[in-house]
């Protein structure tokens, strides 16, 4: 990593847009990439040392999947909170109407009949 001192890494941060174009500050001298968790590492120590570094919205990891549902189901379309158990019995409705079943006539010889006939 090109030896950044403390003052100017603390410009570069509070200039730059994103964590990515800080890495890429930051990468600019040296022969290879800097890595972005050493910038984070960086960026940490200086914090609890006290200095002042503004954050960054792709600083932080993006939210899991799970947490991503949660906020998502967290209300219902009226504006009620859900629970567990209005998201099950939500779950376990069918998707389509079932058919309604055809009720067959089978005449005392077992062969089907219409209804008009008369045994």
């Amino acid at each position: 990593m090109t030896v950044v001192d403390d003052a100017d890494f603390n410009i570069l941060w509070n200039a730059a847009g994103s964590l990515a174009a800080v890495v890429a500050a930051v990468s600019e001298g040296s022969p290879r990439p800097v890595p972005r968790w050493a910038v984070l590492a960086l960026a940490t120590a200086l914090r609890q040392a006290g200095v002042s570094l503004r954050e960054h919205v792709d600083e932080r990891p993006p939210a899991s999947l799970l947490t991503q549902a949660k906020a998502l189901g967290t209300t219902s379309l009226t504006g009620g909170n859900l629970n567990y158990f209005d998201l099950l019995r939500r779950s376990a409705r069918p998707t389509a109407p079932l058919e309604k079943p055809t009720l067959a006539l089978i005449s005392p010889m077992g062969s089907p009949c219409s209804r008009s006939s008369r045994i």
